[in-house]
């Protein structure tokens, strides 16, 4: 009786295609953006801007405060890192006041599609950050 061969090719580590990391948080970031367009529920209060951007204020200094703790102080990175948390964080927190607008005027689509695409263009912004924060490593 012969025995036929079976060839079973194992799978090459090196041959994985990976994303680039800032397509990957690209894609993330319209993940949860999407998860934040189809599970919203339609509320029956007044859009309230002024609190989004408190919370946003409010966000940045806390997340600022952490992330500063144990590193040596340095006013310029701080109030960078400040300023760009709370241009990030305001434009999430804005934009889930905006998804009752778009609710009503187009519906369960229109505020997935919308918070897909804040979500993604959050992530390419965060991604960019990470690259260029990663190249300044790598070049000191």
């Amino acid at each position: 009786m012969s025995k036929s061969k079976i060839s079973i090719k194992k799978t090459n580590p090196n041959n994985n295609i990976k994303l680039p990391s800032v397509i990957r948080r690209a894609l993330t970031g319209a993940a949860i953006g999407g998860y934040f367009g189809i599970f919203h529920r339609s509320v029956d209060r007044d859009r309230d801007f002024a609190y989004a951007i408190g919370v946003a204020c409010v966000m940045s200094i806390l997340i600022t405060v952490v992330q500063n703790w144990n590193k040596p102080f340095n006013l310029t990175r701080i109030l960078n890192g400040f300023v760009r948390l709370i241009i990030v964080l305001s434009i999430f927190w804005i934009s889930m006041e905006l998804r009752q607008v778009l609710y009503y005027s187009t519906g369960k689509i229109g505020v997935v599609i919308f918070m897909t695409s804040i979500g993604s263009l959050l992530g390419l912004v965060y991604g960019m950050d990470e690259s260029r924060k990663s190249k300044q490593k790598t070049d000191t």
